[in-house]
Parts: C-alpha cells; sequence; structure tokens
C-alpha cells in the first residue's frame, strides 16, 4: 500500500534523497540535470502553503515489512518511521508562469503542479504513474470547482509523454520567465475508480481557503 501525505520538515533528508537520485537518473539519460528544487522544497515543508503551494510525499507503507537489498536497499535513506519517501509534489493556486496564459485561461479556475518528482528506482517503476492518477483524483474530489490542472515543463520529450501517455492537453509553447522554450499543458481533474485500493490518502483535505490549502478562487482573483 502506498500512502501519500501532506509533507512537513521531518521529510526534509527523504525528499532530497528522491530529489538527488532522480538528478543522477536524468544527467545519465539525458546528458543534462534538472531545476534544483531542494532549497524551495525545504522551505516549504518548514512554512507550509507559503505562496499557496504544498508539499505532498508519497511512501511505500509496504516496505516496512520487507527487506531491501541491493540497489533497493538505496532508498532507505529517505525513510520515516520505517515508510521510504519515494516520491513527492507540490500543489498550488497559482498559475505557472502566469504571463504565458491568456485572459481569457485566467479566467477559468485551475491548479498546478510546480514540482512532481518520483524515484527512478527499477524497483519502484510504477511510482511515477501512481501519483499522476493521485492527483487527478484528489483535484477531482477535493476541488469539483477545478476545471483543469495546469504545469508548465522545459523538455519536449517530457511534453510528449505528458500528452501521449497521460492524456495531457499540450496548450502552447513560449519563452519561460529565465529565457527558454517551455511547454504549457493541461488536464481535466478526473476521479479513479478504485485507486484508494492502492493508495492512501492521509489526511481529510480541510476547506479550500483553509491555512496551506489552495483555493480555486484565489486563481481567479490572481488573474
Amino acid at each position: 500500500m502506498y500512502v501519500m501525505r501532506p509533507g512537513d520538515p521531518a521529510d526534509a533528508d527523504g525528499i532530497t534523497h528522491v530529489l538527488d537520485e532522480r538528478f543522477v537518473h536524468h544527467w545519465k539519460r539525458h546528458g543534462h540535470g534538472i531545476p534544483e528544487l531542494g532549497d524551495r522544497l525545504r522551505r516549504l515543508l518548514l512554512h507550509p502553503g507559503q505562496g499557496g503551494e504544498r508539499v505532498w510525499v508519497f511512501t511505500d507503507d509496504s516496505a516496512r515489512c520487507r527487506p531491501l537489498a541491493g540497489p533497493a536497499a538505496r532508498y532507505e535513506a529517505g525513510t520515516r518511521g520505517g515508510a521510504p519517501v519515494v516520491g513527492c509534489l507540490t500543489l498550488s493556486d497559482q498559475l505557472p508562469e502566469p504571463q504565458l496564459w491568456t485572459t481569457a485561461e485566467g479566467r477559468e479556475t485551475a491548479l498546478s503542479i510546480p514540482a512532481f518528482y518520483s524515484h527512478p528506482g527499477p524497483q519502484l517503476r510504477c511510482t511515477g504513474a501512481l501519483m499522476h492518477w493521485w492527483i487527478l483524483d484528489h483535484v477531482a474530489r477535493s476541488y469539483p470547482q477545478a476545471d483543469w490542472l495546469r504545469c508548465v515543463v522545459p523538455h519536449t520529450r517530457l511534453m510528449r509523454h505528458l500528452r501521449d501517455r497521460y492524456g495531457w492537453e499540450y496548450v502552447r509553447s513560449a519563452a519561460g520567465s529565465s529565457g527558454s522554450a517551455v511547454h504549457l499543458m493541461q488536464r481535466r481533474p478526473h476521479a479513479q475508480q478504485g485507486l484508494s485500493l492502492l493508495i492512501t490518502t492521509a489526511e481529510t483535505t480541510p476547506a479550500p481557503g483553509s491555512a496551506g490549502v489552495p483555493s480555486c478562487d484565489a486563481v481567479r482573483e490572481s488573474s
């Protein structure tokens, strides 16, 4: 059984481990790294809800009951209370690269995914997919007023992966705030029947607008 729960300061080492492993994996496969997010994620863990963004941590609760050996043992460094951290993501009420969305798009109710990282270990091959289905389900059930989930990705390869494998809609490409080209993506939230058999959400989400919880109305107000 996997568990998705809000992150807290005790998760800093586990998240750092996932980011380090993902960085090395990305470098070996593609010859370049990924944006350094460790410091920003640590700040969010210390100050939940900062800027309307919240950290969620994905753990493999079944690993409490099985020994890890060889390469699989590498992700024990991300353990908290016996359950290894195998992924993390953030959910925000702010549009990513807001200057790149049209006025009409800005009026639509949307939440965004500023960060999404899963452990790349071969024994955790399905982790990223499970996290993806969880966030679609979570937003659909917890924020039914949300029209879209949105994100901005820096690489064409990742844009095509999200579009072709997971059904994300490609909106457009443009120069981001760093000057490099980025790809705007969006997808309708959608409840996933039976997902609770695989993933437990460890917290009932408070009403939107509570401290640290994205409010869909905040997106409209900030547009």
